[in-house]
């Protein structure tokens, strides 16, 4: 299984929305700690952004989970190369058919 994968099964699955706001800034927060101590190009940020980017698209917040997705995807590419799992598995959330 991918790592990805795993990730998104290990992430909290809030169920009251004062649960998602908490989850939404404490992956907010995580982003910009990762951001300022790697650089807006390392793969640990590209993991936080995929974090985040996955509870917005749970919460059906397509218009801010696609483009921080995309941006995760763009990072692992680059870092990882187009076979990656990571990637792989990055490029079916976006991509795949539901």
């Amino acid at each position: 299984m991918h790592r990805f994968i795993i990730r998104i099964f290990l992430l909290p699955t809030p169920t009251q929305k004062q649960d998602v706001q908490r989850a939404q800034v404490l992956y907010e927060r995580a982003l910009a700690i990762m951001e300022r101590h790697h650089g807006p190009e390392h793969t640990a940020v590209a993991h936080a952004l995929t974090d985040l980017a996955v509870l917005h698209l749970e919460q059906g917040n397509d218009a801010v989970g696609r483009p921080l997705l995309q941006r995760a995807l763009n990072i692992q590419e680059r870092a990882l190369g187009g076979q990656h799992p990571d990637v792989v598995a990055i490029r079916d959330v976006l991509f795949g058919e539901d």
